[in-house]
């Protein structure tokens, strides 16, 4: 697989990630839309004092970049299996993003003093549940296009 096809994984994968994020901001009444807290914290970081709303793309930028500078550590993991992968696999594997990403988002939390009006520790629940989904995802879509690769390969039938 190639740079290209794991970073479109990585875009479909974060994607699907944030519209559960967003559902679930949307059902719970709390704030766990991740491309909006990084502008606040972003914002919390530097001396500019407007809207928060004109950092949103930044914050949007981190999101996707952070994922994919996750897919390609996936990738290596799931790699290692052999195709023999599985939907636990990438579970587990979500589950420690989660975990990684929980600690990162307490640190910086702690660092810069921003403090979002979001219960932390409902947040950190959702971000490990966001990355489990974001693991599985990016494993199927991988998956999607390896079968997709192999399909196009020339077939020469044998007389």
């Amino acid at each position: 697989m190639r740079i290209k096809e794991v970073l479109l994984s990585s875009i479909a994968a974060t994607s699907i990630m944030t519209a559960f994020s967003y559902l679930a901001s949307e059902r719970k009444k709390e704030n766990y839309r991740e491309p909006l807290l990084l502008a606040g914290l972003i914002n919390s970081l530097t001396t500019y004092r407007g809207s928060r709303k004109r950092l949103e793309p930044c914050g949007w930028l981190l999101h996707y970049s952070m994922g994919a500078a996750w897919s390609p550590i996936e990738y290596l993991f799931l790699r290692q299996k052999r195709g023999k992968s599985d939907v636990k696999d990438s579970a587990a594997f979500g589950i420690f993003g989660g975990v990684c990403g929980l600690l990162i988002w307490d640190l910086m939390f702690k660092v810069t003093k921003y403090s979002p009006d979001t219960n932390k520790r409902r947040f950190y629940v959702h971000l490990v549940l966001a990355h489990v989904i974001y693991g599985i995802a990016l494993q199927q879509v991988m998956k999607a296009q390896i079968r997709f690769q192999e399909d196009r390969k020339p077939r020469f039938l044998l007389p």
